[in-house]
């Protein structure tokens, strides 16, 4: 290599890095390509891929991880180089520890244009990760053993304690980061975000490491930057780690990772999700707060028992014992201890007896852990798990886009170009591909692991160019549609029947509900067990689709304004009742039936709902399929059985109306088991007899009417004609086909009615309704178009509505677009497709429809299929329709998707679908009161139970009363009114003047299309690879004709030329002003302002039309994006002015408060000082009147005391002796008394007082 080219290439290398590396001298770096191959991609790392490498020399593989050049700012990259340094650093000196993976070298790999790559060269480890490993083992159902967890364990202490004794924080430790090697060695790797301590007390600050494994120490430095901590954060994220090897994931890992951050420090230590599953020193090990409350209890009961006074003492009276492998425990050595300072190291935690278990044992159970990695290698179980990357890395799947993602992108298109990336796209399992704005589904036949609420979460309002195609990109594209645009959204689900329309209806709703979560987390609940009860009672096993749609099924989700789900609403059509009497070969009844009769049967409650035991019966019975032995031994139905009981639940219905649905079934099983007999008579009449009433019993107990009403109803008939009623025999053919349409009405009303109570059910509040407009995504899953061996009048119905389904994407795709672009004076190319309008009209124009003439022939009672035929043939004169020679009672017809020929064999009789009168009346006498409501409501235009009961029946209010309720007894007097008053309301029941299927049929498709047109479509087209119904598969030549007939080809044209948003000027500006405008500022709404925002957004390749914006699909993307940006800077503007309005708020309120302290502080202050004033004052005044008391007495004594005693001699007193002698006498009397008072008052001083002072001598010796 030239000077030139290596000094051109280590300034690029520098331009990578932000500074000059002062370890790694790129200089003397070797050429990896002199010693290494690359064999294969093993992984990717978080700075480049890593592959498996073969030494040249001498043969040994390596696995090298190859460090991409990154284009960040020179910050970012200072930060990739510290840590290729840091690894580098740890790699090339402490690699030579067992548990510590080897380290080869580092090499340069010189590249002009990207900038060189570097080389690090590891030990390759075949194993996995010891992730990888438990995850495979929760597949199979297995988990470690608490011995090989041991030995994990302990080899990770002891790599660790190999750094950590080298002053090396590893600072990551989880389970992606200990590898395994196929003899069962543990390795440490990634030692990119290591920390090198220059001393053993010093301690870091910086907060980095995966989220769910980071220690609370390091989480706070994130936000107090006077936090700190040392080696022993990897003791925590070793305990995460045991976490997750004993549960398979660690704790919080459905949280979103910045709110585990959030949780981590708040939350008490985690613990073992199934403690008790788990050995006691394995949960002490990690953290078992309740148990380890204990221990540290009997550890100070065990201390005093030691005690001398405690050794006659009971230990059952002091406390329990410890087990004796913690016995020996003097300090707690528990990873998952929130105080870092009393977390112990990671020597202390190898001298715990759940690790001690492992010494001197390493070997058997390193070669028990090889064997467990190699059965998972040979069970191909390896499962791709997912990454958790480091902390501030926002997006935790490892899922990308490519170029080939959307066909419109590919500079040259043909057919077989499509099929070729389309096929190679399926190989790798990427089964969905866009053509514009329209999702191509693949049925993979198999469970793929891509739609988990992780991948949800992926889908949540982002660009669609940042993930690769999916059907949640579809459902979020019509979410944002609807919130930004305030519009009805519609997704419409098309393809063939086994294509995968159902599976992808459900994944749609499933995604919807979590973008649209609302506040009543049992409404969502509830919208989730919608699809899974109405596809028990709607869907059946076909020839090519074990869930096939044998019904059309419109879901209109309701959210408000804001994007919140507050109900939803299903309208159901055209539900094939004529399969709940026949099947053709190979295919079953409606699931529920067998989910019903597996049910009961493992729970023994056949008896109590009259079906046969031993003996399916014989609408569900069938040879081929083995019924009753896949009921028997198979646990699939049972399970179905339970959760649909669980459905019922959840959704509210009630227990008397789920046990009354059982009824209904149980008794429409019990009237196929019907059978008749031929009575022959004296006027030769046939005649027809129940021989055994024990089905017909049981059904009629089950339906809660009569069994002699119910076998009169079936083999006989009363037809009024000028008020005189006359009772006709039927037939052994003619009661066989009375009871069948019993059997179909009551399913096809039973069905109507569920899907009327679950809309009641999930209707949303009155109160949201009339506060907030609702809008509607609608979600369209319809049966697909089918071609059978043999094709009847329901596959005609199905193909006929497919055609209205594709004629829509026509208008929709080119016919609307092409007159639009010339109305507003776009230049565009037309795009010729396929029309398949002139088909629609032979179906359906009046009178000289194929739809029309069945209606009509039908009405004829001597009509026949061939002169239905004849009639076909004399009035359908088109290109689409032909008669096929020799055979008989057949036609041909070129649908959009190919010929298919059609048997007339019982076409007027399925389309009239008449149910006597007499079975009407007869079911409206039941004391069942849901078979009442199934009956006496009136049917909709399409053929559905009314949802309101407005109206009574004419037969009810003309019941006498002693017949208005209960079991009659006089049937015949019954039929005779109720035929006459039925005969003047045909809509409700089902007699020969009633409407038609076809008629039904019609009002269906027009019901359905008013619902479509409303909203702004998003198509999936369902592609089904293969007709054999297995994974891997593609064939060409079916996939190439279905992409033909769905107008593929045509479409990625139109969508690469084309514009499929068309906004009106005024709305554009109205919407995306604040893009190029202020935001107080509202511009005209002009041509010239909105070619400024477009420019603005720096947008290419629109057109202005004459009153409308005409942008590409993916343009509105673009400005929704950006406009979102807008709305968020807003948000963060508006956040910072109430934070602001807020903290002054509060410092008002606060000096408020200040000043009010200060006003009750005087206030009171005052009053003690008043109060203590006039106590003053009272004992001031009591004091001076005991002194003047006192000083009168005394002055008195003195003034008066002496003349009081003596005597003048003229009254006869004493001499002058002996006054005096009184005068003394009286002075020490006195004396005394002035004595004893002092005493008295001192003694009353120290009692107020409380002090111990006592008199003196003196004064004692004073008497």
């Amino acid at each position: 290599m030239s000077q030139k080219k290596i000094a051109l290439s280590m300034r690029q290398l520098y331009g990578l890095y932000s500074y000059k590396s002062s370890m790694i001298g790129l200089e003397n770096l070797g050429d990896p390509s002199d010693n290494w191959d690359i064999v294969e991609t093993i992984g990717k790392g978080t700075y480049g891929k890593v592959y498996r490498v073969t030494n040249k020399k001498n043969g040994s593989q390596a696995a090298v991880k190859v460090l991409d050049p990154i284009n960040h700012s020179s910050h970012s990259n200072r930060d990739v180089d510290e840590e290729i340094e840091a690894e580098y650093s740890i790699l090339r000196s402490l690699s030579n520890h067992p548990n510590v993976v080897k380290f080869h070298g580092m090499f340069y790999k010189s590249d002009n244009s990207s900038g060189g790559q570097l080389w690090l060269v590891l030990e390759l480890c075949n194993g996995g990760s010891v992730t990888e490993l438990i995850k495979g083992l929760t597949v199979r159902g297995q988990r470690l053993q608490e011995s090989v967890i041991s030995y994990i364990l302990y080899s990770a202490l002891l790599g660790l304690q190999h750094l950590h004794n080298n002053r090396i924080i590893h600072r990551d430790v989880k389970g992606n980061n200990i590898l395994l090697t196929t003899e069962g060695g543990v390795k440490l790797v990634d030692f990119g975000v290591s920390a090198q301590l220059t001393s053993a007390r010093l301690r870091r600050n910086t907060s980095v490491g995966t989220p769910f494994w980071m220690a609370p120490e390091v989480i706070a430095c994130e936000q107090q930057y006077d936090s700190s901590y040392d080696a022993r954060c990897d003791v925590w994220s070793l305990g995460i780690t045991a976490i997750e090897l004993a549960d398979g994931d660690p704790p919080l890992a459905e949280m979103h990772p910045v709110k585990a951050l959030f949780k981590i420090p708040r939350n008490p230590p985690p613990k073992l999700r199934n403690p008790d599953q788990w050995c006691r020193s394995f949960n002490h090990f990690i953290s078992q707060r309740t148990e380890t409350e204990t221990w540290k209890k009997q550890i100070f009961y065990q201390k005093i028992r030691s005690a001398p006074f405690c050794l006659s003492v009971p230990s059952t009276f002091i406390g329990v014992n410890l087990p004796p492998e913690l016995s020996v425990l003097s300090k707690s050595t528990r990873c998952l201890i929130k105080d870092f300072e009393a977390r112990p190291s990671v020597t202390h935690l190898l001298e715990h007896p759940f690790i001690k278990q492992a010494h001197g044992k390493d070997v058997a159970l390193r070669q028990q852990l090889a064997v467990l990695i190699r059965e998972q290698q040979e069970a191909g179980c390896r499962t791709r798990t997912i990454r958790h990357k480091r902390f501030n890395t926002r997006k935790t799947l490892v899922f990308e886009s490519s170029p080939d993602d959307d066909l419109v992108h590919l500079e040259f298109l043909d057919e077989e170009l499509i099929i070729g990336h389309l096929q190679k796209r399926y190989d790798e399992l990427q089964v969905y591909t866009y053509v514009g704005d329209i999702l191509i589904a693949l049925n993979p036949f198999q469970n793929l692991s891509i739609y988990s609420p992780q991948f949800s979460k992926l889908y949540h309002g982002v660009k669609r160019a940042d993930n690769p195609p999916h059907i949640f990109a579809t459902a979020d594209a019509a979410y944002q549609g609807m919130v930004t645009f305030c519009k009805d959204q519609c997704i419409i689900i098309s393809g063939e029947s086994g294509a995968g329309k159902t599976e992808s209806a459900h994944l749609i709703v499933q995604h919807l509900t979590f973008l649209g979560k609302a506040n009543n987390r049992t409404l969502r609940e509830k919208i989730l067990q919608v699809n899974p009860l109405v596809e028990a009672f709607g869907n059946a096993c076909t020839a090519i689709n074990d869930n096939s749609s044998r019904f059309g099924k419109y879901l209109e989700m309701k959210f408000t304004p804001t994007g919140a789900v507050i109900g939803a609403k299903i309208s159901e059509y055209l539900l094939e009742k004529s399969r709940v009497i026949k099947q053709a070969a190979g295919e079953k009844n409606f699931h529920i039936f067998y989910y019903i009769y597996a049910g009961l049967y493992h729970q023994n409650k056949l008896k109590t709902y009259r079906l046969p035991d031993g003996t399916p019966p014989r609408y569900i019975d069938s040879q081929q399929c083995r019924v009753m032995q896949d009921i028997v031994s198979g646990k699939l139905y049972k399970e179905q059985f339970d959760a649909i009981q669980e459905c019922f639940r959840n959704i509210g219905f009630t227990e008397e109306e789920v046990t009354s649905v059982y009824r209904i079934l149980s008794a429409i099983l019990n009237t196929g088991n019907i059978e008749f007999a031929a009575i022959t008579s004296q006027h030769q009449t046939d005649k027809s007899e129940v021989p055994n009433s024990e089905s017909l019993e049981n059904a009629a107990s089950l339906l809660s009417i009569g069994p002699e009403e119910l076998q009169e109803a079936l083999t006989s008939q009363c037809v009024v004609t000028r008020g005189e009623t006359i009772v006709r025999t039927n037939t052994v053919d003619k009661a066989t086909d009375v009871r069948d349409a019993m059997s179909k009405a009551l399913y096809g009303r039973l069905f109507s009615w569920i899907v009327n109570r679950i809309n009641s059910l999930l209707q949303p509040d009155v109160n949201v309704c009339a506060a907030e407009s609702c809008m509607n995504v609608g979600i369209l899953d319809i049966f697909g178009f089918e071609n059978f061996k043999k094709n009847s009048f329901e596959q005609l119905c199905i193909n006929i509505a497919n055609e209205q389904i594709q004629f829509y994407f026509n208008q929709h795709i080119f016919a609307l677009e092409q007159m639009e672009y010339q109305s507003e004076g776009v230049d565009a190319s037309l795009v010729e497709y396929e029309d398949n309008r002139p088909i629609l009209d032979m179906f359906l124009q009046k009178p000289m429809g194929l739809l029309s003439l069945l209606d009509e022939e039908s009405r004829f009672p001597q009509a026949t299929d061939q002169t239905l035929v004849d009639k076909f043939e004399d009035n359908l004169r088109c290109k689409y329709f032909w008669i096929p020679k020799r055979m008989e009672l057949c036609f041909g017809i070129q649908h959009y998707a190919g010929k298919v020929m059609y048997n007339v064999n019982g076409f007027l009789e399925k389309n009239r679908d008449t149910l006597p009168a007499d079975i009407v009346v007869v079911l409206r006498t039941s004391e069942n009161k849901l078979l009442q409501q199934l009956f006496s409501s009136p049917l909709t235009k399409t053929g559905n139970l009314a949802t309101s009961r407005a109206r009574v029946t004419a037969a009810s209010r003309s019941l006498p009363p002693q017949l208005g309720s209960g079991r009659t007894k006089s049937p015949k007097y019954l039929l005779k009114v109720d035929t006459m008053e039925m005969m003047r309301h045909p809509e409700e029941t089902t007699n020969m003047r009633r409407q038609t299927v076809a008629s039904y049929f019609r009002y269906s498709l027009m019901d359905l299309l008013s619902k479509m047109v409303v909203g702004q479509p998003h198509f999936v087209r369902c592609i089904k690879p293969n007709d054999d119904r297995q994974a891997l598969r593609f064939c060409d030549e079916r996939v190439t004709v279905q992409l033909r007939y769905t107008g593929i080809l045509e479409t990625v044209n139109i969508r690469r030329q084309g514009y499929s948003h068309r906004i009106p000027i005024e709305d554009f500006v109205n919407r995306y002003y604040c893009l190029a405008f202020r935001a107080h500022q509202m511009p005209e709404k002009s041509r010239e302002n909105a070619v400024a925002i477009l420019d603005r957004a720096k947008l290419q390749n629109w057109v202005m039309g004459h009153t409308k914006v005409f942008l590409k699909y993916y343009h509105v993307e673009q400005l929704n994006l950006l406009l979102r940006e807008v709305i968020a800077r807003v948000v963060v503007m508006q956040a910072y002015t109430k934070g602001w309005l807020a903290a002054r708020r509060y410092r008002k309120q606060k000096e408020r408060r200040n000043r009010g302290a200060i006003v009750i502080q005087s206030a009171w202050r005052g009053y003690v000082a008043r109060q203590s004033l006039k106590q003053i004052k009272k004992e001031r005044e009591e004091a001076a009147m005991r002194i003047q008391s006192v000083y009168r007495g005394h002055r008195v004594r003195h003034d008066h005391g002496p003349q009081r005693d003596i005597c003048p001699p003229q009254a006869g007193g004493k001499t002058t002796n002996e006054g005096h002698t009184s005068s003394l006498l009286c002075l020490r009397s006195n004396f005394a008394v002035f004595i004893q008072n002092s005493r008295a008052s001192t003694l009353h001083h120290q009692l107020q007082t409380g002090s111990d002072l006592i008199p003196p001598d003196s004064e004692r010796d004073c008497f």
